[in-house]
């Protein structure tokens, strides 16, 4: 998921620049120091690396030369051990010669400590995950750390880290017969509201970030908390192009279409559609839920395209569609859609009845 050299110039650079602003002397240093041969003297210096064992598992972790260290690195683990979730990978201080022998020490000349972290193992999946878009938020707690150890530059401790993962979709990932609790609060001990399966859908409402992840989810029809690493968040490089869903189904009459997961339903509290029947003649396709409908007409479905349906106009009217020379669409109409969830999609009506025979393709992320 990244790479050392792409990940520690980021951590290092926020906390340098929170504690400069700060009113704090904070200087970044690289590897080059090896060639510049360059040595300074302070009162703090933090050597910010990233693990990648070349088999199994590792975690963070502290090095150190000097026993008169071992308090600041010991400050440090207790700090970083609120927030970290996989706290069992933790390796014991100086778990590697190269640690306690850590080339960077020889350059720096410290009144009050010197040190080496390693914020987790970026070969893990699970700790790679976690740490990646923390990067900047390390940096920050990095930075409240320095400050208060030397107690300079007031920074305050920063918020817990809550992901920007709102408004959108994860999978369920568990055993197959070990379903996922949905909770009441972000905690073991919450009441479980409901279990959701393995491979089911749930809409992400926002998280929390108090020592392990847990995300605020809705599904099947109810909302609570879930733990997130066993959620799969729909990828966010993922294209707004790309096929979200589609196929060809019948919409019976009186029943609702959930246009994002191309479900028909006879009860659907969230769907998207509702195909309304008055009266035998008198019928009408509903937007619900903050859906919106624009009616394209007979023109070629597959042609189409997703740039072409955000030029249109939605609207959140009803259209018309009696069984008479009134009804707005005949077979081979073709409607656009925003879903509840701001995806755009197309609907083809490929045969007009009580039964509606359509096409459907909605596109998103």
């Amino acid at each position: 998921m990244g790479k050392e050299i792409d990940w520690t110039p980021v951590v290092a650079n926020e906390a340098v620049r929170m504690l400069t602003e700060a009113g704090v002397n904070a200087v970044k240093e690289t590897a080059h120091i090896k060639v510049t041969q360059q040595q300074y003297r302070c009162k703090l210096a933090i050597f910010v690396h990233f693990d990648a064992p070349d088999s199994g598992e590792s975690g963070p972790s502290v090095g150190y030369d000097h026993d008169s260290d071992a308090d600041a690195a010991d400050e440090w683990k207790t700090l970083y051990k609120e927030y970290f979730p996989y706290n069992d990978t933790w390796l014991r201080d100086n778990a590697t010669g190269n640690e306690r022998d850590y080339y960077g020490f020889q350059y720096t000349i410290t009144s009050d400590a010197e040190f080496l972290v390693e914020l987790g193992d970026l070969t893990s999946l699970r700790q790679a995950e976690w740490l990646k878009p923390r990067l900047k938020w390390l940096g920050q707690l990095l930075a409240y750390f320095v400050s208060n150890r030397i107690d300079k530059g007031g920074l305050q401790k920063p918020d817990a880290f809550v992901p920007e993962v709102a408004g959108n979709f994860g999978i369920v990932k568990t055993a197959p017969n070990d379903p996922l609790n949905l909770r009441e609060a972000p905690s073991t001990d919450a009441s479980i509201i409901t279990t959701l399966n393995n491979g089911a859908q749930v809409t992400v409402l926002g998280g929390q970030d108090v020592g392990s992840t847990w995300l605020n989810v809705s599904a099947a029809g109810k909302s609570g908390w879930v733990a997130a690493r066993y959620i799969e968040i729909a990828p966010s490089d993922r294209p707004d192009s790309a096929v979200f869903s589609n196929g060809e189904t019948t919409l019976p009459g009186t029943w609702l279409f959930d246009l994002d997961n191309g479900a028909v339903t006879a009860t659907n509290p969230t769907a998207d559609l509702f195909w309304e029947q008055e009266t035998d003649t008198k019928r009408s396709l509903n937007p619900m839920n903050g859906a919106l409908l624009a009616l394209v007409g007979q023109r070629d479905f597959d042609s189409l395209e997703l740039q072409m349906l955000k030029g249109l106009d939605y609207l959140s009217d009803n259209i018309r569609a009696d069984n008479d020379l009134s009804n707005a669409i005949p077979n081979g109409t073709v409607l656009a859609y925003k879903t509840k969830h701001g995806r755009y999609g197309k609907l083809l009506i490929e045969n007009y009845a009580y039964n509606l025979k359509v096409k459907w393709l909605t596109f998103g992320p």
